[in-house]
């Protein structure tokens, strides 16, 4: 065995690789260089290897032996290190349990989740953020999983990194040859020089791909329907206390006219100024009940499928609730598209039969009759009972209405008569008989539509029947709320109605049922509208009335399909933390040798060790960017030992 010794002056030193040493290393054929162990050792992977600025070796004779040998160093070595953690250490520690904080959370979160059918709704102003603007909520949570899957993918990558490097280094405990260390260099460096490399990098996209798909889809709270007991009031028409109150001071049964200066007449009655709402909800009720189709009632800026069904219900931005983790201080503000409620109310409707006839009880003054400019001021009269003459501002073409309380008790009725050309053909004079009652009705808002589905269940007794006169005294009212001195607006709606989806030759025929259609639905406008006018005055004689409110708002609600998400990311954070922890004990209770068989520069350094002659070689080799693999360094024996180079046999 030689013994290392100072080589003599003749020698010159390689400061290329050896830099500052005064001692180069020479070899003999065959020579076998024995060199101490390192006493301390660091991890491989967080620093290069590098050739020290220093080296006390002797040489000697074949048999000598190694002198000096606690101030030698080795060639390939990163120096004496201190028994102190790592920044691996330090990062591991720091780490393992942040990421084991983080599984159990979440674990927990997500099996509190699936154990429960209930979703968990998100906080005030997690609401208030999501429901002013949906798209920047969006692109939060797409940012934020975005960054939560990418850090979770470079952990992994990390956790792997090490397993493999220390499988790199306990594989090259096994290694003989210099050969060997190069080819195990090749395969290291094989993800990044073929197809593996492709192969890898496309799963790394679509594992950050799917792993953000599944962050995504957990973290982010959606819309999701909370369902809730509401509660509000309205005038109950069904009580005797409401009765006797309104029929002492809430009935008109006549209205104060005046002219208006479009010609058209404005009533200071409950129906206010809503021909328009009028004339909308009759030709809804014809779509629903005669033509089977959708027709809708503008009732101010309620729009209602159908008629109003004479139930006010209550508008969605005036519900309250408290839903969730909501206090009850706290209202979201948002649009009626996210609610949808359901409310057991009282509604108002009638029974309507409509039949022609040859003669009328109406007529007219015809000594009260003044001409006006715009018009015909004539005094109406009706042969039914004591009611008083009516005083008229009339056209041309104009139509005469007036409700007499009917010969079965709670039964009123309806007469019409035409006058001008409206007395002709087909327009008989009209006698309608109206039975108007109490019903429940279930009142559905759809917030989607923004519509309400108006749906009687059952019909309710009213104490007095005498309620309904003062509300049905307005039908006429609303016939001449469309008078002027041309024609009749709520005539010609009718007849336009009457011609649109039915013969002419049998306008006489289905006249009559058009127009039951339209009193039906002033009926329950009429209701509607008084509801509206006393539900906020009169509280005292309002009932209580129950619903429920499905309410979209941002939760957390987890079914069986979302194991597909969650478990892709349960196991990647638990393969995670295994490795994680697994490298933080195992580190802790063994030491990496410095010499890293992954780095060129180590295997580079060694096979100029062993002939002094490859130097230049390998030089060359770099400058011109070939392989040093394929010098002559392959021949060379090598071992390694306390994390540097222990032996080198040259042949």
């Amino acid at each position: 065995m030689a013994t290392l010794s100072p080589p003599s002056n003749a020698r010159q030193a390689y400061p290329g690789y050896f830099y500052n040493n005064p001692y180069t290393p020479v070899a003999r054929q065959p020579e076998y260089f024995e060199l101490p162990p390192t006493p301390g050792s660091q991890d491989a992977f967080l620093s290069p290897p590098s050739t020290t600025t220093s080296f006390k070796h002797r040489r000697g004779g074949s048999a000598g032996s190694i002198s000096d040998a606690s101030s030698q160093r080795t060639l390939v070595s990163n120096g004496v290190h201190e028994h102190h953690p790592s920044a691996l250490m330090r990062f591991l520690e720091y780490f393992v349990p942040l990421l084991g904080t983080l599984v159990l959370s979440t674990g927990l979160a997500m099996l509190a989740g699936f154990s429960s059918s209930k979703p968990i709704v998100a906080p005030f102003f997690v609401q208030q953020l999501g429901l002013a603007d949906p798209k920047v909520w969006t692109a939060i949570f797409t940012v934020l999983s975005t960054l939560l899957s990418a850090a979770l993918g470079f952990c992994y990558t990390t956790a792997v990194r090490i397993v493999i490097r220390k499988w790199v280094v306990a594989r090259s405990q096994k290694l003989k040859t210099l050969s060997g260390w190069l080819d195990l260099h090749s395969a290291s460096l094989s993800t990044v020089k073929g197809p593996l490399w492709f192969i890898v990098t496309g799963m790394s996209i679509i594992l950050l791909g799917a792993i953000t798909t599944c962050v995504n889809t957990l973290i982010s709270p959606i819309p999701v329907p909370i369902s809730t007991v509401i509660s509000t009031a309205e005038p109950d028409l069904a009580s005797g206390a409401f009765s006797d109150w309104y029929l002492t001071n809430g009935s008109t049964p006549q209205c104060s006219w005046w002219v208006s200066y479009r010609d058209g007449l404005q009533p200071t009655c409950v129906v206010g100024n809503s021909l328009p709402a009028l004339l909308d909800t009759g030709r809804a009720a014809v779509n629903v009940d005669l033509l089977s189709d959708s027709g809708y009632t503008y009732f101010g800026k309620t729009v209602f499928s159908g008629t109003t069904g004479g139930v006010l219900p209550i508008s969605p931005e005036e519900v309250k609730s408290n839903v969730g983790r909501l206090s009850p201080g706290e209202q979201l503000a948002v649009n009626s598209g996210l609610w949808n409620y359901t409310l057991d109310m009282q509604g108002l409707s009638a029974l309507v039969a409509c039949t022609n006839s040859s003669s009328s009880p109406l007529s007219v003054n015809a000594s009260s009759v003044q001409p006006l400019a715009t018009g015909l001021q004539v005094q109406s009269l009706c042969a039914c009972g004591g009611q008083e003459p009516v005083t008229l501002f009339v056209g041309g073409n104009w139509v005469q209405a007036a409700v007499c309380e009917g010969v079965v008790g709670g039964s009123w009725n309806f007469y019409l008569r035409h006058y001008g050309e409206y007395d002709r053909d087909g327009y008989e004079n009209l006698t309608c008989t109206i039975t108007p009652y109490l019903s429940t009705a279930r009142a559905t808002y759809l917030g989607q539509l923004d519509q309400y589905i108006i749906t009687p269940t059952q019909q309710l007794p009213a104490p007095d029947a005498s309620i309904f006169a003062p509300l049905l005294a307005q039908l006429p009212q609303a016939v001449q709320l469309g008078q002027n001195t041309q024609n009749n607006l709520v005539l010609e709606s009718v007849t336009a109605v009457t011609n649109a989806f039915y013969a002419q030759d049998t306008f006489a025929v289905w006249y009559p049922h058009v127009w039951e259609e339209y009193l039906k639905a002033w009926v329950e406008y009429i209701g509607t509208s008084t509801r509206l006018q006393y539900t906020s005055t009169q509280p005292a004689y309002s009932r209580a009335i129950a619903g429920s409110l499905t309410l979209s708002l941002y939760s957390w609600q987890f079914s069986p399909l979302n194991i597909l998400f969650l478990s892709p990311i349960l196991l990647l954070t638990l393969l995670t933390l295994g490795l994680a922890l697994w490298a933080l004990v195992w580190l802790s209770s063994t030491r990496l040798p410095t010499f890293d068989p992954t780095q060129p520069i180590s295997l580079v350094v060694a096979s100029a060790w062993c002939d002094e002659g490859l130097k230049a070689e390998l030089e060359r080799c770099r400058s011109e960017g070939c392989d040093p693999g394929e010098s002559r360094a392959r021949n060379a024996r090598v071992m390694f030992r306390g994390g540097g180079l222990a032996r080198v046999r040259k042949y």
